[in-house]
């Protein structure tokens, strides 16, 4: 039998044992009085030994195909040999071939039995773990069923109301001592029993402990030797004040990863190691007036998990939670009163924290006021399921808002040193990439928060099985079917496919286009057609996940097309003229263009159009078929020089050299005026008033086009002046004659015209 068919085998055994004992945990569970605490631990033990029978499985399965493999091998080989055999009698052959190949032949058969043997060893084995694991799931079904019926009367009284007589007969009957003891000792045989079984895992959470710890303490060096040079260093300096606690909260933030199925007992020793750390990470970022909350939230939750170790004794545990119940209530009533000038300040104060944290308060006030009530009235499992629920919030918050003050010192550390800092897109966007960061731990810290307080309540998993239900449940049209979560997986591989696409250009545009000599356009091309391709392929992956038959898909985008073709004609038409334009590339983002009297420069070519701005600052949508079909003038086609000219008039008088000199001499000492093209000054002629003389020069600016010339032209009448040269006004010049007398009979027919 190979080793790891016989360690499964050796553990069968033991596994036996926990297996017995987790069943009659999940029977006494079913039984228990006060079930739901019990409920979730006995689930949760056999969940965690329906994982090894799992990987037992998954191990005997893949062994038993090999097996099975290995004797369809040895069947070929036998029956070769048989014909070879056959062979050799038909044709003599010596004797000595004949017994080797009656050798091979026993030896096949050996080897057929150790391998059949070995394969029976294997079905009996995969039939312990497969009988182990109907068990399993048979006892979990009654768990989560008692779970629902839990849930489900929760509106039932349950125990006599606390000043009724059989509220104090049970009181006096209770067996304290032995109740306590019990508990005790039943929790801690769980949980040991638990870290037998793990004990892999829970090796894991030293190492994170060392790994962490030693990470923060060389980053603390670090930090300090570049303080001063890195600014943003300094907003994550307190994060390594109290590394040892920065370690723990990061490690019990792990855990539901690293111990999965743990039993209640792991998780509230977990949960008492948090908190301390948790409370003097908050110290240090939140509002110094919350401080008291921390404390009593600690005090009460060492209060409560007291409460706990009680549930084996109903009338002594109902008392002290409605003890547990008044002073919380008492603490909470206390820090309001006590912050109520703290509650004023809070309607004009810019503290977050302080405004959410009297609210949760508050909240928490009405959440135990109701508990306590409960468990007066008699409904007991009411109360727990209310107090459960809230204790779960407190704590998850407090917890995780530490994580997240945690995460964000570590995101912002991170941001500032080196491999991250050497990136463009980290220098250059380094705000942006921080806001992103932290809205993501945010949404995520909401969604285990959530999580946690429906766990709390014991209300996850239906909660889930709801969704679940809800999501499979097909709608049809007609002979259509179509259910909600293929829906909600069709936007969300939309949806991915977009913020997909999205990282890639950002990151493509930062690191690698920016490093790369290519010509102007060619980066937003490759880009966008990366877009498009992304939303392409992430249409087909949606429209496949979604279970939709692609037979009758075909159909229905046939049709679509049809109708696409007369309908949208201009659509299609646009969507290909942006094809050419990104491929040929006859307008690139950034050109400057001239089209039907209007011009300015190209912001973006889109799907269907492209957005030109113009030098007022408007911004022209222009269909892209009209950039492939009309006449357009591209200034900055095959580079970005574009030429300035510039006509200039002298008086009469002036040597025309010399103002051809001071005018070239004027446009090569502009910044913005470039050496090659070299500027010239022409002769062009002479004019009514003046002689007329034509600056040209060329800049590599496009853009600054018109503030060069003004420039220019400035520079030019400021310098003709200093030099005493005249700009002459336009001038007309009349001659006045004097008129002679006219003959009396014209002036006589002139007036006899009239």
């Amino acid at each position: 039998m190979p080793p790891a068919i016989a360690a499964v085998a050796d553990e069968l055994l033991p596994f036996a044992r926990e297996f017995d004992a987790a069943m009659r945990a999940s029977r006494v569970a079913l039984a228990s009085r006060q079930p739901r605490g019990r409920l979730d631990d006995a689930e949760a033990d056999l969940q965690a030994l329906q994982g090894r029978l799992g990987g037992w499985e998954r191990m005997l399965t893949r062994r038993s195909e090999e097996l099975e493999q290995r004797l369809v091998q040895l069947a070929q080989a036998r029956r070769v040999w048989q014909v070879t055999e056959e062979q050799a009698r038909a044709d003599e052959i010596p004797r000595g071939v004949a017994e080797r190949i009656a050798a091979v032949l026993e030896r096949n058969d050996a080897v057929r039995k150790r391998v059949q043997g070995a394969r029976e060893a294997l079905f009996t084995l995969q039939d312990r773990v497969s009988r182990y694991q109907a068990r399993a799931g048979e006892q979990r079904e009654a768990l989560k069923q008692a779970k629902a019926m839990a849930v489900g009367g929760l509106l039932v009284r349950d125990a006599p109301p606390l000043w009724s007589e059989a509220a104090r007969a049970s009181g006096r009957q209770a067996p304290l001592a032995k109740g306590i003891a019990d508990n005790l000792t039943a929790g801690y045989a769980n949980a040991a029993e638990y870290v037998r079984g793990n004990q892999g895992r829970l090796a894991l959470l030293p190492a994170i402990v060392v790994v962490l710890l030693a990470g923060l303490w060389f980053a603390r060096r670090r930090l300090r030797l570049r303080m001063d040079d890195e600014p943003g260093l300094a907003a994550a300096a307190w994060l390594f004040e109290r590394p040892l606690a920065a370690t723990l909260i990061a490690t019990v933030l792990c855990t539901p990863w690293v111990l999965m199925y743990a039993p209640r007992e792991i998780n509230l020793i977990l949960l008492a190691v948090a908190l301390p750390p948790s409370i003097l990470i908050l110290r240090r970022v939140v509002d110094p007036r919350l401080a008291p909350f921390l404390y009593a939230m600690l005090v009460v939750y060492v209060a409560s998990r007291l409460v706990e170790t009680l549930d084996a004794v109903p009338a002594i545990e109902r008392v002290l939670f409605q003890l547990l119940m008044v002073a919380t209530l008492a603490v909470l009533g206390w820090l309001l009163r006590r912050h109520r000038l703290l509650r004023r300040e809070a309607a004009r104060s810019t503290a977050r924290s302080v405004n959410w944290t009297i609210r949760g308060i508050r909240a928490a006030v009405a959440g135990f006021a109701a508990a306590l009530a409960c468990d007066l009235s008699g409904f007991t499992q009411l109360a727990r399921f209310i107090a459960d629920a809230v204790f779960g919030a407190i704590y998850g918050a407090v917890i995780l808002y530490a994580g997240v003050q945690v995460v964000y010192g570590l995101v912002r550390l991170a941001l500032n040193m080196w491999p991250l800092q050497s990136l463009g897109m980290v220098r250059n966007h380094k705000i942006l990439l921080e806001s992103r960061a932290r809205r993501l731990v945010r949404w995520a810290a909401i969604v285990v928060w959530l999580g946690a307080v429906l766990d709390s309540a014991s209300l996850l998993e239906p909660a889930r099985d709801r969704v679940a239900s809800f999501l499979a449940e097909p709608v049809t049209f007609g002979e259509i079917g179509i259910s909600p979560g293929a829906v909600l997986v069709f936007i969300v591989t939309i949806w991915g496919a977009v913020l997909l696409s999205r990282l890639l250009r950002f990151v493509l545009d930062e690191e690698v286009f920016s490093r790369l000599p290519l010509p102007r356009g060619i980066p937003y091309a490759l880009t966008t057609i990366l877009h498009y391709v992304l939303l392409f392929g992430s249409v087909l992956i949606a429209i496949v996940s979604t279970g939709v038959n692609l037979d009758r898909f075909t159909i229905i985008a046939g049709a679509v097309g049809v109708g696409a073709g007369f309908g949208l004609q201009g659509i299609v038409n646009n969507f290909v003229s942006g094809l050419i334009l990104l491929f040929e590339r006859p307008i690139k983002v950034g050109d400057s263009v001239e089209m039907a009297n209007r011009g300015g420069q190209i912001q973006r070519i889109g799907i269907r159009a492209c957005v030109m701005r113009t030098g007022e600052g408007a911004e022209i949508i222009v269909p892209n078929s009209m950039l492939i079909a009309s006449e357009v003038t591209n200034w900055t086609l095959s580079d970005r020089q574009r030429r300035m000219e510039i006509p200039v008039g002298v008086a009469y008088g002036n040597d025309p050299e010399r103002v051809m000199a001071i005018l070239t001499e004027i446009a090569q000492r502009h910044e913005h005026v470039l050496a090659y093209p070299a500027p010239d000054t022409l002769f062009s002629g002479f004019g009514p008033y003046a002689l007329e003389f034509r600056l040209g020069a060329w800049t590599g600016r496009p853009e600054l086009a018109g503030r060069t010339r003004s420039d220019l032209c400035v520079q030019i009448y400021q310098r003709l002046q200093r030099e005493g040269i005249e700009i002459p006004l336009p001038q007309s010049t009349v001659h006045l004659r004097e008129a002679r007398a006219r003959p009396m009979a014209m002036a006589g027919g002139w007036h006899g015209g009239g």
